[in-house]
């Protein structure tokens, strides 16, 4: 709920009605409970989640997250000594900490880019094409 009621709205000040989330087919993102909080969501804030129904694909290189952030985070979690969750969350964290706006403004923008490509591939995943073809 952080996203919606201080994130957003931080980032966007003027113009947060007009932000919409992306989710993908995943079933935590299509269960009953989710779709129903997405609508409260937009009822009280104005941001708006596009719908699983139209998003034509699952697979990970769909998601900004799962094409940028969680990759890098899988890395920092191998190669850390933590054995506790806390420690895990610390080192998660810190990385987040580490990405760079632009960079995640940039896997942001080449989102529609990427499901084009997958549309193309006829819905095949495209994590073995090289980045750059999205920026």
């Amino acid at each position: 709920m952080p996203i919606f009621l201080n994130e957003i709205p931080s980032l966007y000040p003027q113009c947060h009605q007009s932000v919409e989330l992306h989710q993908y087919k995943a079933s935590s993102h299509t269960s009953n409970s989710t779709v129903n909080f997405l609508k409260e969501m937009e009822q009280k804030t104005g941001i708006k989640t596009i719908p699983f129904t139209d998003i034509p694909t699952k697979p990970p290189d769909a998601s900004p997250m799962e094409f940028l952030c969680f990759r890098t985070f899988k890395i920092c979690i191998i190669q850390t000594s933590s054995h506790n969750l806390t420690g895990l969350w610390k080192v998660v964290l810190e990385e987040w900490d580490r990405i760079p706006l632009l960079t995640l403004q940039t896997a942001l923008l080449s989102w529609k880019l990427r499901c084009r490509k997958i549309v193309q591939n006829t819905g095949y995943q495209i994590e073995h094409v090289k980045h750059k073809n999205f920026t």
